[in-house]
C-alpha cells in the first residue's frame, strides 16, 4: 500500500490471520471437549499455552524446554487418559500426562528436528539403555499375560516415560552448560521444595496444593508424638522424602565445585532448605517430612 508521502507500507498477510484463525478455533475446541472433565484438564490446558507462547520469546529453544521440563519434574499436575476407578488400591488409574511430558515431547521434536537437518542419530544407546530394554520387555510380557492386564498397562505407561527421560537426558545433554543448568535447577528445586515444606508446617495447611495430591491433614499422631506430614508440590510425604533422599546428596556434592563465592552460598542455602525441610530421617528432630504412613 503506497502511503501519500511516498512511503510503502506492506500489508498482514492473509496467512498470518488465518494461522491465529484456526490457533483460536482448535483452542476453543479443546475446552468444549474438556468443559466437563476435572479442573486439572483446564490447569494442564493453561500451562502449556503459556509454556508454548513463552518458548516464542527464546531464540535457543533447547534450553527453554530443558528449563521448564527440570521445573516441572517436582510438580506432581497432571490428567488421567482413560481414568478407570477401583476399589482395590493401586498405583496408577489411568494412563497419567503429568506437566513434565510436553516439554519432554518437545525436547524430542527439536532433536528429531536438528538431527534431519545435521543427518545425526536422533537418540543414542547411553549405559544402561540395555538393562532398561530388558526390564521393559519383561514388564511387558508379565503385563500382557496377566488377568487383568488394563492397570499394568497404566504402570507401564509411566515406566515408559520414565525411560524416555532417562534417554534423553543420557544423549542429548553434551555441553557443560546444558549439564550446569541442568544441575542449578535441580539445586532450586530441592530449596523451592523446603521452603514450601516448611511453609507447610509452619502454616498447618497444605497452603491450597489439593489439586497436586496434598492431603489435607499433615499431623499424624504415633503414640504422644506428633509427626508433620509436608508433601510440597509432589503431593504425597513420601514422595517429597523420596525427592530429598535422591537430590541432597546432589546438591551437596555441587558445594565442591569451583563455584564464585555468591553461587556457592546461593547452593549453600538452597541445600540447608531441603535438608531441614526432608523429615525426621535426615535431621531429628527438625524435619517436615518424615516418611510414615500415608
Amino acid at each position: 500500500m503506497n502511503h501519500p508521502s511516498g512511503t510503502t507500507f506492506s500489508q498482514p498477510g492473509n496467512w498470518e490471520s488465518r494461522w491465529w484463525l484456526a490457533l483460536g478455533i482448535a483452542i476453543g475446541l479443546a475446552f468444549l471437549v474438556i468443559a466437563d472433565q476435572e479442573v486439572k484438564w483446564f490447569g494442564v490446558l493453561w500451562a502449556g499455552l503459556l509454556i508454548g507462547f513463552l518458548s516464542l520469546a527464546f531464540e535457543d529453544k533447547k534450553d527453554f524446554f530443558l528449563l521448564v521440563l527440570v521445573l516441572c519434574l517436582p510438580i506432581n499436575i497432571g490428567i488421567r487418559l482413560y481414568y478407570q476407578p477401583s476399589e482395590i488400591s493401586r498405583s496408577t488409574y489411568g494412563f497419567q500426562i503429568l506437566l513434565a511430558y510436553p516439554p519432554l515431547l518437545a525436547l524430542y521434536a527439536i532433536s528429531l528436528i536438528r538431527s534431519g537437518i545435521e543427518r545425526q542419530k536422533v537418540i543414542g544407546f547411553p549405559p544402561g539403555a540395555l538393562p532398561l530394554l530388558l526390564l521393559w520387555l519383561s514388564a511387558l510380557l508379565s503385563v500382557s499375560r496377566s488377568v487383568n492386564p488394563l492397570y499394568g498397562f497404566f504402570d507401564l505407561f509411566a515406566l515408559s516415560c520414565s525411560i524416555l527421560l532417562y534417554l534423553y537426558v543420557a544423549t542429548q545433554i553434551k555441553s557443560r552448560r546444558e549439564l550446569t543448568l541442568v544441575l542449578v535447577l535441580l539445586a532450586v528445586n530441592v530449596g523451592s521444595q523446603g521452603a514450601i515444606a516448611w511453609a507447610q508446617h509452619l502454616t498447618d495447611s497444605n497452603l491450597g496444593l489439593d489439586f497436586l495430591g496434598a492431603t489435607k491433614t499433615l499431623r499424624d499422631y504415633a503414640s504422644l508424638a506428633a509427626l508433620s506430614r509436608a508433601g510440597g508440590t509432589l503431593g504425597h510425604p513420601n514422595s517429597l522424602a523420596l525427592f530429598f533422599d535422591l537430590l541432597l546428596p546432589l546438591t551437596f556434592s555441587l558445594l565442591f565445585l569451583p563455584w564464585r563465592f555468591l553461587a556457592r552460598l546461593l547452593l549453600a542455602v538452597l541445600f540447608l532448605l531441603g535438608l531441614t525441610g526432608a523429615g525426621g530421617h535426615l535431621v531429628p528432630g527438625v524435619g517436615c517430612c518424615r516418611r510414615g504412613a500415608p
